[in-house]
C-alpha cells in the first residue's frame, strides 16, 4: 500500500486496500447514530492531524459515549507513559489528554484493554475532532489500538439537527 501526497493541495491518495490498522483510523456504525472510531499505531508513528480527508474525524456535535485502549503489543522502554486526547484537525488542541491521561506502562501489557476516564469521555464536542497521542518517558516499543465510541450529531449549518446521518 502506498500514499502519493501532492503538496500544496491538502490531499493523499492511498493505493491498494484500506486496513484499519493504519494510525489515520476509519469509522465504523455500531447501529443507528452510534459509531466508533478506530486508530490503530506503534509508539513510533503516531496519529497526526490533518486535512486530507484520510484522517478519522468525530464529527461537531458529538456525545463521546465510551473509549477503550486495547494494547496490541506491550509497550517497553523506562517509565513510559500514553496520553490520549482530541485536536482539531488545523491543530487546534481541544484537550490534550481528554480521553486519558498518562496511562502507566505497567498497564500497557499485551492484549490488555484499558476503559479511558478522561474529561472528554461521557461528554459533548462542539468542534470537528481526531485523536491526539504522546507518549511520555523513553518508549522503545509498543503497539496500541484506540476505539472511541460516539452518537454523531448532524447538524446543519445553522445548528439545527439534519436527518440521514449527513454533515452539511
Amino acid at each position: 500500500m502506498g500514499y502519493e501526497n501532492s503538496a500544496g493541495l491538502g490531499v493523499r491518495n492511498h493505493y491498494g486496500p484500506k486496513l484499519m490498522n493504519e494510525k489515520f483510523g476509519g469509522i465504523t456504525t455500531t447501529g443507528g447514530a452510534v459509531k466508533q472510531a478506530e486508530w490503530v499505531f506503534s509508539y513510533d508513528d503516531l496519529p497526526v492531524n490533518g486535512t486530507g480527508d484520510m484522517e478519522a474525524l468525530i464529527p461537531a456535535g458529538s456525545y463521546i459515549n465510551k473509549a477503550w485502549i486495547e494494547v496490541v503489543t506491550a509497550m517497553a522502554g523506562t517509565s513510559g507513559t500514553l496520553t490520549v486526547g482530541l485536536e482539531e484537525p488545523d491543530g487546534t488542541i481541544i484537550d490534550v489528554d481528554g480521553i486519558d491521561v498518562a496511562v502507566a506502562q505497567a498497564a500497557l501489557v499485551a492484549n490488555a484493554w484499558i476503559d479511558c476516564n478522561g474529561a472528554l469521555v461521557d461528554s459533548g464536542i462542539g468542534v470537528d475532532a481526531q485523536l491526539l497521542v504522546s507518549t511520555g518517558g523513553t518508549v522503545t516499543a509498543g503497539e496500541f489500538r484506540v476505539v472511541v465510541e460516539y452518537i454523531q450529531g448532524d447538524k446543519d449549518n445553522s445548528g439545527r439537527y439534519t436527518a440521514g446521518g449527513t454533515r452539511a
